[in-house]
């Protein structure tokens, strides 16, 4: 609210592109957070945001890309994938603490 009163204040006028999110609210599931789309919405823990991101910073694409997936993980469902990111994750936690 407060950036678009601030634009709106600049003179900067409002262009919507609903191409760029995937929102619950429109009859989309934004989770897994792998597709082209740039924005994901609504996440309302921190967990479920920080699991979105994981997954679209590993498994994403740019607008307009394919998702892309390591070769080991082709044929997964993204349930998988997700267990996935969560060992390697916790992998990376354990090698930081060591």
């Amino acid at each position: 609210k407060f950036l678009d009163e601030c634009m709106e204040t600049l003179g900067i006028k409002r262009v919507n592109e609903w191409s760029l999110l995937s929102e619950i609210a429109c009859g989309e599931t934004p989770a897994p957070c792998g597709t082209s789309k740039v924005s994901f919405h609504p996440f309302k823990t921190i967990q479920s945001y920080f699991t979105c991101y994981e997954y679209a910073d590993t498994y994403g694409g740019s607008p307009g890309a394919e998702p892309s997936l390591p070769e080991d993980l082709e044929g997964n469902t993204w349930q998988e994938m997700l267990k996935d990111l969560q060992a390697r994750e916790e992998k990376d936690v354990r090698i930081l603490a060591d």
